[in-house]
């Protein structure tokens, strides 16, 4: 992976170093799930402004190998929701998540639909990748990321069946 940014002020720098380190703890899942918690809670209330200060090259590889890794649907679950608010209010972030592999695992949640949450938390993600790096989808080494979004569209609520149809019309 790439770096994308990193520096931010001294105070957000170490509330962020500290979720990281309770989400490295992956012997540990309570903290590594409270980490992850906190990380959604971050993301969810910054601009894309203050996120250009926000570690992106550090956190992305992190919550990749979370939502690769784990054996817990729970931190699965927040680490692709974490990666879905990072692609709301920061954009860019799209072709790091991309670079990182993020979209083959998401590729892969939506296809095993092991958790039904995962897999509508991996449409949403790759539906906000849609709506500003629609071409990042169509890549062959990702797999076939556009017919995954709409194989099992009729097996999703009428929520995620629109979002999967944005993501394939965005495409």
């Amino acid at each position: 992976c790439h770096p994308f940014h990193s520096g931010s002020s001294s105070h957000q720098r170490e509330k962020i170093n500290s979720l990281i380190d309770l989400i490295e703890n992956d012997g540990n899942p309570g903290e590594q799930l409270t980490g992850l918690s906190e990380l959604c809670e971050h993301v969810s209330i910054s601009s894309e402004d203050s996120m250009l200060s926000f570690p992106t090259d550090r956190v992305v590889p992190l919550l990749i190998g979370a939502l690769q890794g784990s054996e817990n649907p729970d931190v699965m679950l927040l680490a692709a929701r974490a990666m879905t608010l990072l692609l709301d209010v920061y954009p860019p972030s799209a072709r790091l998540i991309s670079q990182c592999g993020g979209l083959e695992i998401f590729y892969e949640k939506l296809l095993s639909i092991e958790y039904i949450d995962l897999a509508e938390q991996s449409i949403q993600a790759l539906g906000k990748m849609s709506e500003s790096y629609p071409a990042l989808l169509l890549d062959p080494h990702h797999g076939n990321v556009l017919d995954a979004v709409l194989s099992f569209v009729d097996f999703f609520q009428i929520g995620m069946q629109r979002i999967a149809v944005g993501t394939a019309a965005n495409v």
